[in-house]
């Protein structure tokens, strides 16, 4: 199955209209669908003062063919006439010219023997950026501004999944005087994975660069990367390296393909006990011996995921099973069964401020446990014992409730701190940064002052949790 998706621009349509229109247009498409012996499970639409879509769910993918006879001039007629006749009635000459991207319906994903990128006839030269977004922060418009100076970017999609007003009212004042610059807004918040695929469909580029919105780059980084896609034609995917704002490579910008094993040296850091050994590889590398030039890698990180749209396409975008986390994981581990490349390219560099989302970190944690637990069932419910993944599973939502009242305690102080001018939780939190380490100092160190705040000022408590 497959589904067809139609977002349309609606601002000049007085708002009284738009329930009306909408529902006369998918009304035109079904009937359009029926006409042509398409069947399909589920439609709907809905409608934004900016915004009209039409989504259509669970379209066959084989079609009854109806045979039309289509009289044209004679094989001994010149070429002239040939030539006429097949760019009238749109006849392709060959087979690589019939490409079509098509998109599998949410949570299915295909599997395809290789991955060996085509040039699509109908993607244009360039390259399509595809932000997805959710309480960024102001970090947002510095990523924006540094991507629109790329002169190899064509267009840049941001998928606003729920950012504050005021925000959004400064990328609309940027959309406006860059046309580049498209915003896919008011379907709520669909996750990462979702939010990619929904720019996906989007872009009309021959590549496609997923980045993350807390990222900066300098000018040229772009159209840098790509030159590696020249000099190695059959890569399937791209990073590049990925820092810290303090110029340390970050923590998982390249890794070993996660699996149970190499998830239990990672935590309890068995690498330790024999460094050189292929079986305790550690997950993360990077802090392992810095690359000098571009290498393949076996997993990468969604905050810099660059490739051809083909490749995307094959694969059926981002697995929407994942909501948060471990989707690019996903993605990595299907290219290396498909037989693709991933490349990692150490002379190119981006800065990815991690955390820069103003979220509850309960429903972080909480969706990454999830993910997790989704991942191991996919990828190995047939190599290792069902027993074997349940206690996986139960140690993975063990950690995340050892995690979460140490984290809500931060989350919690630095909200205090950043609005309250109080000297002490200042002073407190210059004398012990937040911080992992920490976190057991701050969960008993301020519980009480937080209990106090909560009991003798609940308006003002409420206005933290709510800011």
């Amino acid at each position: 199955m497959s589904e067809f998706f139609l977002e349309l621009f609606s601002e000049e349509i007085p708002s009284g209209l738009q329930k009306s229109l909408r529902e006369k247009i998918l009304d035109d498409f079904k009937n359009l669908f029926d006409k042509r012996l398409i069947k399909s499970k589920k439609s709907f639409s809905l409608s934004t003062p900016n915004r009209v879509i039409i989504e259509i769910e669970g379209l066959q993918k084989k079609i009854k063919v109806v045979s039309e006879e289509i009289k044209g001039p004679s094989t001994s007629a010149p070429d002239t006439a040939l030539d006429g006749f097949i760019r009238s009635n749109k006849i392709l000459k060959n087979e690589e010219e019939q490409k079509v991207l098509l998109y599998t319906s949410k949570n299915k994903v295909s599997q395809p023997s290789n991955l060996q990128p085509k040039i699509l006839a109908h993607g244009l030269k360039g390259c399509s950026v595809i932000i997805v977004s959710y309480k960024t922060g102001d970090i947002l418009l510095d990523c924006l501004k540094s991507v629109l100076q790329q002169e190899v970017v064509k267009q840049v999609i941001l998928v606003d999944n729920g950012n504050t007003r005021l925000l959004m009212q400064q990328v609309n004042i940027l959309a406006d005087e860059e046309p580049r610059l498209e915003i896919i807004t008011g379907q709520g918040n669909v996750g990462f994975a979702g939010g990619c695929n929904l720019g996906a469909r989007r872009a009309r580029y021959h590549y496609i660069l997923l980045l993350n919105p807390d990222s900066k780059m300098g000018k040229g980084v772009i159209s840098e990367a790509l030159d590696a896609f020249t000099s190695h034609p059959d890569a399937s995917v791209l990073t590049v390296r990925i820092e810290n704002p303090d110029g340390t490579e970050q923590r998982g910008a390249r890794r070993n393909l996660m699996t149970p094993w190499t998830c239990v040296v990672e935590q309890f850091r068995l690498d330790r006990l024999a460094p050189n050994h292929p079986h305790f590889e550690r997950l993360n590398l990077n802090e392992t011996k810095p690359l000098q030039q571009i290498s393949p890698v076996q997993c990468i990180s969604g905050a810099f995921m660059l490739m051809p749209r083909s490749v995307y396409s094959d694969l059926g975008g981002m697995d929407e099973k994942y909501f948060l986390h471990v989707e690019d994981v996903d993605f990595c581990m299907r290219v290396e069964k498909a037989g693709g490349t991933i490349l990692y390219d150490p002379n190119v560099k981006v800065m990815h401020q991690k955390s820069s989302s103003d979220v509850f970190p309960g429903f972080i944690e909480w969706h990454k446990a999830k993910s997790f637990c989704t991942y191991f069932d996919k990828h190995f419910r047939n190599q290792y014992p069902k027993w074997i993944l349940n206690i996986f599973a139960t140690a993975i939502y063990v950690r995340f409730g050892l995690r979460l009242v140490p984290t809500t305690i931060l989350w919690l102080f630095n909200k205090i701190s950043s609005q309250d001018k109080n000297k002490e939780f200042n002073s407190l939190k210059l004398a012990y940064p937040p911080s992992a380490t920490n976190a057991v100092y701050y969960t008993r160190k301020n519980s009480i002052e937080f209990f106090f705040l909560f009991v003798l000022n609940k308006n003002k408590f409420h206005k933290i949790l709510t800011y």
